[in-house]
């Protein structure tokens, strides 16, 4: 790496110097839709599942 491009990324850097406060709140709402995703799916397909069983036992 030459001068230019640890200057380059030391600029890069500074701008998430700039907005640190926000990074925290960011990354735990990206977290959170990460896990809320697949468990809305889960809930669908148990939600099916239980439908289905109740059924079949009702019978």
């Amino acid at each position: 790496m030459n001068v230019s491009q640890v200057k380059d990324l030391v600029q890069k850097l500074s701008v998430l110097k700039n907005y640190s406060s926000l990074l925290v709140p960011v990354i735990i709402g990206l977290v959170g839709v990460f896990l809320l995703i697949p468990t809305q799916l889960m809930s669908g397909k148990l939600k099916k599942q239980i439908a289905a069983e109740s059924i079949s036992i009702g019978k």
